[in-house]
């Protein structure tokens, strides 16, 4: 799952087993904010489903056309135990 820090836009692949079902507080590596992260709808869940790690969207037609923004990155995030 991808978030992004409220504050400075800093964006993070974070596992979903991480997350509990009321939510996850986590610390912003790149400008130190804390923000909570809650669990993905299940909707959201069959969407992110479609694309796969490179980033590329579903094919064109299938209602899931929005991919990542071109230049943004991620980095991989550990809400820690």
């Amino acid at each position: 799952m991808i978030i992004q820090c409220e504050k400075c836009g800093a964006r993070y692949r974070l596992d979903e087993s991480k997350i509990s079902e009321r939510g996850t507080k986590v610390r912003c590596t790149r400008c130190n904010s804390i923000f909570v992260v809650t669990p993905p709808e299940p909707a959201q869940i069959a969407a992110e489903t479609i694309e796969d790690d490179t980033g590329i969207s579903a094919p064109e037609g299938s209602g899931q056309e929005e991919g990542p923004e071109r230049g943004t990155e991620t980095e991989d995030f550990d809400a820690g135990d």
